[in-house]
C-alpha cells in the first residue's frame, strides 16, 4: 500500500476548498452524509476510536481513520467504487491495535471495488470480497453548548446563548433572549449548514444585547463549517468568522419519542424522553414515568412509578412487567437512523421513532 502523508494544515486547507463548493451542491445519497466504521472484515472497530468517512458531490473523500485524518479522490459508476490519492496526517497511534487498525482501514480503502448503500449502512467491498461496514454518524447529536464569543469578542456579561443538536437533525438554542430553533446539515468532512432559522421577536433588555442576538443568528446561518475539540465547538464561516461555543451536556435522546418493536398484537408499548431528564411512555396496560440518565452510551433510569390497572390478559401483563423490569436493567444505547437499541445483559430491546412525534 502506499498513500502520501501530509500536515495535518494542508488537510485542512485543502478539506476547506471541498467544503465549499459541497455546501451547494449536494446529492440525496451517499454524499452530504458522515459515515461511521463498525467493522473491518467482520472484527468489530475499537471501542476507543471513531473511524469516519465522507463522500461528496465533487468526488472527493475524507475522514479520520482512527488518530490521523485522511483524504482522496473517489470514482462511483454504477456501485463500483474505487479510492486513489489518499493523502494522511503522521500522528503516532498511542495504542499499537488502535495504529494496527488504522494500518488495515486505509489499506482496505486502497483496494475498494465496490460500493452498497441501505438506508442507514453503508458497505465497501475490498480485496476480493473482505467488506468495511458503516453506520451513518453525527458527532454533534445530543450536543448542548453554550456561546463564549463571537469573532473573539466575548459574550456580554449575564447573557446566555445556548445552541443545542437534536435528534433529527433539528437545532433549538436561545439567541440571548429570544428562542430559535430549525434544521442542520452535516456536509462533507466537517461542513455544518443551518437551514433557516424560526426565532420568536421579543425585545432585549439591556445595552447591546439586541446587536448580540443578532449578529449571533445572522452569522448562525451562515455557518459553513465546524471544529471540536474536547469540550470546545468552534464553528466558521466562509468568511472566516468564528464563534466559540463551550460544552454543556450531551444527551442524543432529549426529546424523543419511541416504540418498542415486536409487541403483542395490539398492544403498543412507548419510550418517551423529555427536556430536562425525565422519562415517561407506556407499559401497554399502563403509563409509566420517572428520570433518566445517559453517559458515553449508556443509560440509566431512576425508580419507575406507573399507573395500576389490570391487562386484559395474562400475556399482556406478562409483556408488561418484562418490559419495565428490562427498562430498570438498561446498561448501554446506540441511535441509528431511526432505530433505537437499548441492551441490558444478554437482552436487546428495538424501538423505532414513534409515528406523529
Amino acid at each position: 500500500m502506499t498513500f502520501q502523508r501530509f500536515t495535518l494544515t494542508t488537510l485542512l486547507c485543502l478539506a476547506l476548498l471541498i467544503w465549499l463548493p459541497a455546501t451547494f451542491a449536494q446529492s440525496e445519497d451517499l454524499t452530504g452524509v458522515q459515515w461511521r466504521l463498525v467493522s473491518i472484515d467482520g472484527v468489530p472497530a475499537q471501542i476507543a476510536t471513531t473511524i469516519t468517512l465522507s463522500l461528496d458531490a465533487n468526488g472527493q473523500a475524507g475522514g479520520n481513520s482512527g488518530c490521523n485524518f485522511y483524504g482522496g479522490s473517489y470514482t462511483l459508476t454504477d456501485g463500483a467504487f474505487s479510492l486513489s490519492d489518499i493523502a494522511s496526517t503522521m500522528m503516532a497511534c498511542l495504542d499499537n491495535a488502535i495504529m494496527d487498525q488504522e494500518t488495515a482501514y486505509l489499506a482496505a480503502l486502497q483496494t475498494a471495488t465496490q460500493i452498497e448503500h441501505n438506508g442507514d449502512t453503508l458497505t465497501i467491498t475490498y480485496d476480493n470480497g473482505k467488506q468495511l461496514q458503516f453506520v451513518t454518524y453525527d458527532p454533534l447529536l445530543g450536543t448542548q453548548w453554550q456561546l463564549s464569543a463571537i469573532g473573539g469578542t466575548p459574550v456580554i456579561q449575564d447573557t446566555t446563548i445556548t445552541l443545542e443538536f437534536r435528534y433529527g437533525q433539528q437545532v433549538v438554542g436561545s439567541g440571548g433572549c429570544n428562542s430559535y430553533s430549525g434544521g442542520y446539515v452535516l456536509l462533507t468532512g466537517t461542513g455544518l449548514n443551518f437551514d433557516p432559522l424560526v426565532s420568536t421577536k421579543m425585545a432585549c433588555a439591556g445595552e447591546g444585547i439586541t446587536e448580540q442576538e443578532s449578529s449571533f443568528l445572522s452569522t448562525l446561518q451562515t455557518t459553513a463549517f465546524y471544529e471540536m475539540q474536547g469540550e470546545q465547538l468552534t464553528l466558521w464561516t466562509a468568511a472566516d468568522q468564528s464563534m466559540t461555543f463551550e460544552l454543556t451536556g450531551r444527551d442524543p435522546l432529549v426529546g424523543t419519542q419511541w416504540q418498542l418493536l415486536g409487541t403483542a398484537e395490539g398492544s403498543s408499548l412507548t419510550l418517551i424522553f423529555g427536556e430536562g431528564g425525565e422519562v415517561s411512555g407506556s407499559g401497554g396496560c399502563n403509563s409509566f414515568g420517572g428520570s433518566y440518565t445517559v453517559a458515553e452510551g449508556s443509560i440509566s433510569f431512576g425508580p419507575l412509578v406507573s399507573t395500576m390497572m389490570a391487562c386484559l390478559d395474562d400475556a399482556l401483563t406478562e409483556q408488561e412487567q418484562v418490559y419495565f423490569a428490562n427498562l430498570q436493567a438498561i446498561s448501554s444505547f446506540q441511535i441509528v437512523g431511526d432505530e433505537l437499541t437499548i441492551t441490558t445483559g444478554d437482552q436487546t430491546l428495538q424501538f423505532s421513532v414513534l409515528a406523529n412525534s
